[in-house]
This record gives structure tokens, C-alpha cells and sequence, in this order.
């Protein structure tokens, strides 16, 4: 088990890496734009979200059903708010439009 999941966070690791979004001098942003729908933003949302909470839910099994889901949310929520900044949203409008 361990295995596959060193290689699914290699995969998602290389699949963000190779993908990462470049929109200078490119000559079908259309294009980018449909491989960061269908392949960078799920690897990336894998990568920051989904393997930190399963690799702290597995750490801690005993905690209750009350700790537990908060602690996903506070991560899914650190990872959206790093995906923003990460992806470079500098305008403040579209900052408060989308986290309000």
C-alpha cells in the first residue's frame, strides 16, 4: 500500500510539474486551458488536498468523527487558498469574488 502511494504522489507530482500553467508566448491558450481543466487542476488538488488528509486521517485513527472533519475542511481550504496564490490571481476584485 505504501508503494502505490509513493507512486501516486510521484505521478501527481510530475503530472503538476509538467503542466504547470504557462500562458507567456503560447500560441494556443485554449489548449493550456483545457490540460489545466482535465489534468493539472485534479493532480493538483490530489496533491495538496487529498494526500495530506488521507496521510493525517491515517495518522491519527483515533481522534473522533469531530476532529476529523474540521481538520479536512481547515486543509481543503489551505490548499484553495494556496491554489490561488499559487496560480497567480493578483487582483484583489477576483479575490473577494471568489472567497466571499
Amino acid at each position: 500500500m505504501k508503494f502505490l502511494y509513493a507512486i501516486s504522489v510521484l505521478i501527481c507530482f510530475l503530472l503538476v510539474y509538467n503542466f504547470w500553467l504557462k500562458y507567456e508566448n503560447s500560441m494556443f491558450p485554449l489548449f493550456t486551458d483545457i490540460t489545466a481543466i482535465l489534468i493539472f487542476l485534479p493532480s493538483f488538488f490530489i496533491l495538496f488536498f487529498s494526500f495530506p488528509a488521507f496521510f493525517l486521517l491515517t495518522l491519527f485513527k483515533q481522534l473522533k468523527k469531530a476532529f476529523k472533519i474540521p481538520m479536512v475542511l481547515l486543509i481543503y481550504i489551505m490548499a484553495f487558498i494556496f491554489s490561488l496564490n499559487a496560480l497567480e490571481f493578483y487582483s484583489i476584485n477576483l479575490r473577494v469574488l471568489i472567497l466571499s
